[in-house]
Order: structure tokens, then C-alpha cells, then sequence
């Protein structure tokens, strides 16, 4: 699982994928993730939603890349 902490709640992902090289051979994670709704707290819980997931494994730094939707409860 996945957690993006806030100050307004804890947003809970579950996330697979597949790791594989670029072009330039950094490891890259390419998946979905979808929205842990009932696992999630504050403004997030009972959250749904569903998207993909990029994740760059750089030398210096990672980046990771969330593209989807996310619905509110309240």
C-alpha cells in the first residue's frame, strides 16, 4: 500500500505494476493504483477512485507520477 499523508487525512493507494528500463536504462515502475477508500482517514475516507502510476527510479532522485480520478465521500 501506498500513503499520501496530509494535514486534512491519510490517503491510502493500492498500487501494482511492473518494473522495467527506459530508454537511457533507469528502472521505471509502470501500474495502476486504485483508492482504499475504508482504509483511508479525514477528507479520504470512504474515498473512491482508480488511475495509473509512474514511478522513475533516477541515480540522484526518484519522481512518481499518479494520473486518475479520485472521488470524495462527503
Amino acid at each position: 500500500a501506498t500513503r499520501l499523508v496530509t494535514a486534512e487525512g491519510t490517503l491510502i493507494l493500492r498500487v501494482s505494476g511492473t518494473r522495467c528500463l527506459d530508454a537511457n536504462g533507469v528502472p521505471v515502475i509502470r501500474g495502476t493504483f486504485v483508492v482504499d477508500g475504508p482504509a483511508s482517514s479525514g477528507i479520504f475516507a470512504g474515498a473512491r477512485g482508480e488511475g495509473d502510476v509512474v514511478n522513475t527510479i533516477g541515480p540522484a532522485s526518484n519522481s512518481v507520477t499518479l494520473s486518475g480520478k479520485l472521488k470524495l465521500a462527503g
